[in-house]
Formats: structure tokens, sequence, C-alpha cells
């Protein structure tokens, strides 16, 4: 089943409008033209690695329709499935309309724009054979260009890149000797001057690569930077060099939270240390990684060792405690709880409470789960939409921080419907630009633009 998935991301740009009254009606300016290879072509801006902070409060929000965002004659856009930005341009990913081009009639596509509300859409189908499809699970933006990972499916199965200098033209680069198409999977890539860095897991190890041209992968040493059975989740930019984080198991065959620094991101070394707020007796997994103006922002899951074997072997018998899954196969169960850890510089760790109630609000006798896997550095420091799936309250909303312990709630609360699953975020300045699908399957993509006064 196919949920209407909508993303976010604050851009800069359209500052005219920041000043203007939330009383009354926007009246957006005449488009922009649609990006251009020329527009597009990202710069060398990544000097500054942390997102300075926005002294001004975040309060309120003024939410507004962007009409027809996409150029006619690109692809019909269907849906979008995450976001990025970087270097003065926003890219998404997802599916477009391809009519014979496979048995789904989509392709994998890249969405990108320079403003938030003029949008090209493009297939990534070269390299895809006839009657295959590509299936994009992130894109990266660097001063060296772009590239989208994700894989080939279904008459074949295997892994991919894509590499472009401008956006709109994407090109399936051939994989170097440090890349299997079959058992590496990248979870997540960040643009040097010099080249790429990408974390993921290679045949159920932790693995570090970095490449100057996207092709060309070459692996991290496991034994010098402390890699292991396990997996790298995220890696960031920060003001010393790069943080990574995921997860690695112990000899007793805990999970323990792993973090993993580099100054140039080729030499890594993992944080030693006997710091129970990471490792110890319970199993700690690391997801996601933000370098904020006050430090460092974890998100990840903390519970009991006892719990995740049983969990596990509920699936059948397959527990990563006894022996690393079949190539290829995939399991999931529920177990522990959703955790936030805090460090000023990444070199000692502060594992918050859990997340429950939903942040500023007073507690709540029902469980509330929320989403935290879309925070990111920007307004007050953090900003973050968050989801209260409890129906028939479901609801989504923006949430900002200044240190990443107490959250205040911008209103009015994020205008997508009830139970709406958010599936991007990425911050610049203090604009807000919402895309999801429009009601119905495969009915396309809407734009909304929100402003920050």
């Amino acid at each position: 089943m196919r949920r209407r998935i909508w993303l976010l991301a604050i851009l800069t740009g359209l500052s005219g409008l920041l000043g203007a009254s939330l009383g009354s009606p926007i009246q957006l300016p005449s488009a922009p033209p649609a990006p251009s290879a020329a527009a597009i072509a990202p710069a060398d801006v990544l000097d500054r690695a942390v997102v300075p902070f926005d002294p001004i409060g975040w309060a309120t929000v003024a939410w507004h329709d962007v009409p027809d965002p996409f150029l006619d004659g690109d692809p019909q856009p269907l849906r979008t499935d995450g976001l990025t930005a970087g270097a003065g341009v926003v890219a998404g990913w997802g599916r477009v309309a391809a009519p014979g081009r496979n048995q789904f009639n989509d392709m994998g596509a890249v969405f990108v724009s320079t403003d938030g509300r003029r949008w090209r859409a493009t297939a990534l189908d070269d390299g895809v054979p006839a009657g295959d499809t590509s299936e994009p699970n992130t894109v990266a933006i660097g001063p060296l260009g772009m590239l989208a990972f994700g894989g080939v499916c279904c008459g074949i199965e295997e892994r991919a890149v894509w590499r472009s200098a401008d956006g709109l033209h994407w090109k399936r680069v051939p994989p170097g000797p440090g890349f299997n198409q079959r058992t590496t999977f990248m979870q997540r890539v960040v643009g040097l001057k010099t080249g790429w860095v990408a974390v993921g897991a290679q045949g159920g190890q932790a693995a570090i690569w970095t490449s100057s041209d996207g092709s060309d992968w070459q692996p991290v040493d496991p034994a010098v930077a402390g890699l292991g059975k396990g997996s790298v989740s995220d890696v960031a930019l920060t003001p010393d060099g790069l943080v990574a984080v995921g997860t690695i198991d112990d000899a007793a065959g805990t999970h323990d939270g792993a973090i993993w620094v580099s100054k140039d991101g080729v030499e890594w070394n993992r944080i030693a240390g006997a710091d129970l707020a990471l490792i110890g007796p319970d199993d700690t997994e690391l997801w996601r990684v933000v370098s904020f103006a006050r430090g460092l922002f974890v998100v990840g899951n903390f519970g009991s060792h006892v719990d995740r074997v049983k969990c596990e072997r509920a699936l059948g018998a397959v527990a990563s405690l006894d022996a690393a899954p079949p190539p290829d196969t995939a399991f999931s169960c529920g177990w522990g709880q959703e955790h936030h850890w805090l460090s000023p510089d990444g070199s000692a760790w502060v594992r918050l409470p859990p997340p429950d109630p939903l942040p500023g609000e007073p507690p709540d006798p029902r469980p509330r789960p929320i989403e935290y896997r879309l925070v990111i550095a920007g307004g007050p420091g953090l900003v973050n939409l968050t989801e209260d799936s409890v129906p028939p309250d479901s609801d989504s909303g923006i949430w900002v921080s200044a240190d990443g312990v107490g959250w205040q709630g911008v209103d009015p609360r994020f205008p997508g419907p009830a139970g709406t699953v958010p599936s991007g975020l990425a911050v610049f300045g203090r604009q807000i630009v919402a895309v999801g699908e429009k009601a119905g399957f495969a009915q396309g993509v809407e734009v909304t633009l929100g402003i920050v006064p």
C-alpha cells in the first residue's frame, strides 16, 4: 500500500517574503525559470560544516500552496521518498511515470530545485535493462556534483550508483573493485572537496569507503578503523572533520553503539572507552547523527538484549546473536525504545531519557511514538518534523530545540492530512518547502511553501 508521504526543506531565497504578515495570505511573486544545468551546478561551499543557529525564535509558520511546481516536458512525478540539500541545491528522490518501461510503468528518479518552488524531474534509467527499474535510496550533493545510490530491480537484482555534474543528466557509473554489486549497501554519503565518503555495510560487516570520482570506491581498513560485525548507519561533517555512527556486535553478541571519527575521511578511528551510555550488557543501535551548533545529536534505539534476541528468533529463528543473516535476507522486529544521545565533541556521551511524551507537552498516559530520524541542524539549533501516531489525533508538526533537550512546537501544525508520514528534512534559513503525494495513487506530487517570519 502506498501512503501519502511528505518531506520538508527549509530554504534560502525569497527574502522579501520574510516580513509578510501571518494574518493575510502571502502573494507569491512570479515564478522563476525552472533550474538549468548551469544554475544548479554545486559550488564549493563546504567550508562551514555546522549550520549556524538562528538567534530569532521560531514560533509560527505560514503555509502556502505552490502551483505547478514541475517543469512541463519532464517525466511526471509520482511520489517522493527522501530529500537532501547542500551547495544551494535541494535534491529529492522517488518515482516518475515511465509508460511501458516495466511492469509498474514507473522509474526511479531525482528531483532538483534551487528555491523549492520550481523543480526538475529526471528518470534514473541509464544502465537499467529493459523491463527493469531503478530504486534510488539516497542522493548526495558535493562540490564535485551529485551521486544517487540504490539498486536495479527486478530481472536483475544488484546495487547501483549514478553520477551527475548538474543534477539533470545522470549516468550509471561502472562499479570499481571496492564495490560489490551484490553485498555492498551504502547507507549514507557525504561530499568533500576532494571526493566522497560513504558508510554502510558489506557482507554483514560495518564498512566505510572513500572515492574521488564516485566510481572507484576504496574500503577503509576494518582492523585499523575498528569496524566489525554490524553496520555504519550515518556520517556527518563537523568543524574538526567527520563523525560516523552505527552498531557493532561485541564478543557477547550484544549490539553496542559505535562512534567513529576522522580528520580527512580516509583515516578513521573508533572512539574507545567504557562509556555505558553506548556499550554494556543491553543493546544499543545508533541510527542518525546531526552536527549542530552545540555539539552532536544522535538518534538510536536502546533496550534489553534478551528482548532483541526473542524478537529476532520469533521471525524464524534467525537471530544476529547466532549468525549473520544469509545474503539478501532482510528481517526486522520491534524491541527497545528510541533514545537520544548528546555530546559536545564526540568524545563523551550522555544518553537522554526516551522522548515520550511529545517534547514540550504534559505527560500523557497513552503511548505517543515520535519520529526523530528527520532531525537536522538549523533554526535555533535543531529542527525536526515529529509524528504523533496515536489515532484519532495523528498529526505532524515542526519542533525546534536549542540544545537537543528542550523542544518547542511551531504553529500551526504541519498542513498535511492526519496520519501523514514524513520522509525527509533539510534546513536553509527560515523558509520551508513541503513536498508530498497528492491524494490517490500515482496522482503526482504537490508542493507547499512555509515561511517562518
